[in-house]
């Protein structure tokens, strides 16, 4: 994590939790951090999905109830996301800047 923080990540993509959770911009020591990445965790596609335990302080969404898929549009200097269940129903959905 560290090495993507030095260059500058903006998002790091995860997956297996069997389950959907986003995190706030962090830095490697996980202390928030605006010039930081945004974790999403996606693991929500097929198999049994898990129950959380306690949440993480950076946790800001998460939701193992429905199955899906996060959907990410890259723009410019930014990003919009949406989870969305397989339902096509959109769960949570935001937007985020890259920094140059």
């Amino acid at each position: 994590m560290q090495l993507l923080y030095n260059n500058g990540v903006d998002i790091v993509l995860s997956g297996h939790d069997h389950d959907w959770e986003l995190f706030e911009p962090m830095n490697p020591d996980q202390a928030a951090d605006a010039r930081g990445f945004r974790l999403f965790v996606v693991g929500s596609g097929g198999r049994d999905l898990t129950p959380f335990g306690t949440p993480h302080p950076r946790s800001v969404f998460r939701n193992s109830e429905n199955y899906g898929a996060l959907r990410i549009e890259m723009q410019e200097n930014g990003y919009e996301w949406q989870f969305v269940s397989i339902s096509n129903a959109v769960i949570q959905g935001g937007a985020g800047t890259c920094v140059p």
